[in-house]
């Protein structure tokens, strides 16, 4: 509830639905929320003395389980799973569901409060969602892990949570009535809803932001990566204030490959890299091919890989001072892992080379 407006949800009550009173348990400050599918069908729903006719994709969207991040001391117990049998809301804490609420060592606020360039500043926020296949098709579509990189930490809120296939959820988001003064009020008892939605063949993103009355935030997303979940992973390198000389970089040292040692979750290692397989790109649109292991970048200097000791030199022109990068990928030494679709997104490796010698 918010003034004059409903939102399907978590009611805000303890033993009264009506109440709008918002006890610390839902606080919804700071959360991570998985939704449901929206509604498949043309839908007839009656909540309270009103009836409503709802087309496809107006109504649906229940919250699955949602988590709250923040300082606060409800960081490890304000969650909520939907109890996708009657349509309730089940609080959970860490302790009685691990697999889905790991425990969050050290509570942080999901907006960082100011904009950051570096992960090594405290604002630093990254957002990493695995979708994997479940097995059992009849039970979920798949399943979904949500981690966030907050600074220089990473944490899991929610692990291996099940997509539901078919599930029951209370419409709670549609008024009963509506009084004289246009205020809403929530059904006493909302209708309960069973549907079935198939697993999407697409893959589809969207993003949307709100700031509400507060003006003072503004909404940024950057760096967008999709990738095949267990395709190689990379990450930038930025070599800082060399003076002379050649650098010698290890690219793939905070890179991952994966490998399906027989058990349900490939594991991940660098190891499991083809070391073979770097590639140099002159920029995210143009690739130097497979095999070339050498590119010079005139005015700047010479960039040598080697993939027998997996160690890159950077041989800058002599007096050239300046930041100096190039962009590489990669893919796994091991089936299905080595397929091309399982590629790696770009990296860049950066080396700023200063002349401050005394």
């Amino acid at each position: 509830m918010e003034g004059n407006e409903l939102r399907n949800g978590i009611p805000y009550y303890d033993t009264n639905i009506t109440s709008n009173a918002k006890h610390t348990m839902y606080n919804t400050a700071s959360n991570i929320t998985i939704r449901g599918a929206a509604g498949p069908n043309r839908q007839s729903i009656s909540s309270g003395n009103l009836n409503y006719t709802l087309e496809e994709r107006d109504w649906g969207y229940p919250v699955l389980a949602t988590r709250n991040t923040s300082n606060s001391t409800m960081s490890n117990n304000a969650a909520f799973i939907l109890d996708t049998n009657n349509g309730n809301y089940n609080p959970r804490s860490y302790s009685n569901n691990t697999l889905i609420f790991p425990k969050i060592p050290k509570p942080f606020d999901i907006a960082g409060n100011t904009r950051f360039d570096s992960q090594d500043e405290t604002a630093y926020r990254k957002a990493v969602i695995l979708l994997d296949a479940n097995p059992n098709t009849s039970v979920g579509g798949f399943k979904i892990t949500v981690a966030i990189q907050h600074g220089n930490e990473f944490t899991t809120i929610i692990e291996n949570f099940t997509f539901p296939a078919t599930l029951s959820y209370a419409e709670n988001g549609l008024p009963s009535s509506v009084s004289s003064s246009l205020k809403p009020q929530v059904a006493a008892t909302p209708p309960v809803i069973r549907y079935t939605v198939n697993t999407p063949s697409q893959l589809v993103i969207g993003f949307t932001a709100s700031t509400g009355t507060n003006l003072t935030y503004t909404n940024v997303i950057r760096n967008l990566r999709i990738t095949p979940l267990y395709g190689a992973n990379t990450a930038h390198d930025d070599i800082k204030s060399h003076r002379r000389g050649p650098v010698i970089i290890r690219p793939l040292d905070n890179d991952i490959g994966y490998f399906n040692d027989g058990s349900n979750t490939p594991i991940g290692d660098k190891e499991f890299l083809d070391p073979a397989s770097f590639r140099f790109w002159k920029n995210e649109y143009e690739c130097i091919g497979n095999n070339k292991y050498e590119y010079s970048v005139p005015g700047q200097g010479r960039w040598v890989y080697n993939p027998k000791t997996t160690e890159l030199m950077f041989f800058p022109e002599k007096g050239y001072q300046g930041k100096a990068s190039i962009m590489y990928d990669i893919k796994g030494k091991y089936h299905p892992y080595n397929g091309e679709k399982f590629r790696s997104s770009l990296a860049t490796i950066s080396v700023t080379l200063t002349n401050d010698q005394p």
